[in-house]
């Protein structure tokens, strides 16, 4: 082809060409040029996906450490509701006996004064006493008959008052116990945000996905008129969505197949959303009943089926937690709505597969974002704190849009 060129050019008396003019049109340079930008491409992949399989790694391990978190600083919490209950009846107790002893002054006066006097004027000392003889006898038998009961009434006495010292005491161990769990979740929930922070981090890479998933969510939520038609919408969004990218696998490493090069001018290989790859592993929902975890630690308040103050037939349960509880993800799968929805407040759905959804909402900060996997016991959020004694979390577990009741599905705690 190079020789043709040349031909022409001689027959036609051209001048010689100039370096730089050759080299621009020299096809050989052109494919060699071309050649060393797929090379290069190539390069940039497999650097990408190692820097991808390095993300995911770190992020599963950070995901381990948040679970293991969260479920320290769960069980902190419980352990801190149990000690101030036990608190709380101690003061119960303590104030009735309080109350009793209170109650009963008259009768202890009259007891602790004839035991001041048998103290003061013992027996031996009749005797001597002024008066007739069969007078000081009558007083002497009179005194043997009463100072049983008088004993048995300062015995009891000593009890109660025994009783309210370890009643006390029992209340300032409970109270040291108390300062001492407060500081380990205290511990546990820095570790959480320490973890959080290094999650973000992380996750800044895709920022512009999360974004955009984002936006994309809060315009379905805008239209959907109810949670059902939210459901809808969101089910019919995740059909529209092309699989996602796997995660890199190991091993390769290695030069990139012919097909994997990037072609010339095309947008250059991006770092894959590590918060989007699927985790391996995931369990299937509907295999899982008996298994689910409740979000959080508490009483459950209100149950599936039943009719509320309003009127209205519950739709899901209420668990009364801890201000600040901390709240996790109930069983594998995928976040799909984070955010305020009408008249729920902050909610967080999570798809499990096989038209499953759960519904947490009460909560004051949510932890996840839209398009993040999830796997059980993994932190979402936290409740609020509004100095109040209890805030209350309502879950919801829905199957293709439609609710049932959550309760077979939970794990139950001993």
């Amino acid at each position: 082809m190079v020789v043709l060129l040349v031909v022409v050019m001689l027959i036609a008396g051209a001048t010689p060409l100039r370096p730089g003019h050759a080299q621009q049109d020299d096809p050989k340079g052109n494919l060699d040029a071309l050649q060393q930008e797929m090379t290069a491409r190539a390069r940039e992949e497999t650097a990408l996906d190692a820097a991808a399989r390095a993300l995911h790694k770190e992020l599963d391990g950070l995901r381990g450490e948040m679970i293991a978190a969260a479920t320290a600083a769960q069980a902190r919490e419980e352990e801190l509701s149990v000690l101030e209950a036990q608190v709380q009846a101690l003061n119960t107790q303590l104030e009735r006996k309080k109350a009793a002893l209170l109650s009963q002054r008259g009768r202890l006066a009259a007891v602790l004064g004839s035991l001041q006097r048998i103290a003061l004027a013992p027996s031996g000392a009749l005797i001597a006493m002024p008066g007739r003889p069969v007078d000081t006898l009558r007083g002497a038998i009179l005194l043997r008959a009463a100072i049983p009961a008088i004993e048995d009434e300062a015995r009891i006495l000593r009890g109660e008052l025994d009783i309210l010292a370890r009643l006390g005491t029992d209340i300032a161990v409970r109270r040291q116990e108390i300062a001492g769990v407060a500081a380990d979740l205290g511990r546990a929930r820095d570790r959480l945000e320490t973890l959080f922070a290094r999650k973000r981090a992380l996750l800044e890479e895709t920022e512009g996905q999360r974004k955009a998933a984002s936006a994309q969510v809060a315009r379905l939520a805008e239209r959907a008129q109810t949670l059902r038609d939210l459901l809808r919408k969101l089910e019919a969004r995740a059909a529209m969505v092309p699989p996602l990218r796997k995660p890199p696998q190991p091993g390769a490493e290695g030069s990139p197949s012919q097909g994997a090069i990037s072609a010339p001018g095309s947008t250059p290989a991006a770092l894959p959303a590590a918060r989007l790859t699927r985790p391996a592993g995931l369990r299937e929902f509907a295999e899982a009943k008996g298994q689910v975890v409740l979000p959080a630690r508490g009483k459950t308040a209100g149950r599936f089926g039943e009719t509320t103050d309003f009127g209205v037939t519950r739709k899901g349960i209420v668990i009364l937690t801890r201000p600040d509880a901390q709240v996790i993800a109930p069983f594998d799968g995928q976040v799909v709505f984070a955010g305020p929805f009408r008249g729920y407040g902050q909610i967080l759905i999570i798809e499990h597969g096989g038209g499953y959804h759960t519904l947490v909402a009460g909560l004051a900060r949510v932890d996840a974002i839209v398009g993040q996997w999830v796997l059980a016991g993994e932190p979402v959020g936290l409740m609020g704190n509004l100095d109040a004694e209890q805030t209350e979390l309502y879950v919801e577990l829905r199957r293709g849009g439609q609710p049932v009741d959550p309760s077979p599905w939970f794990a139950q705690r001993g």
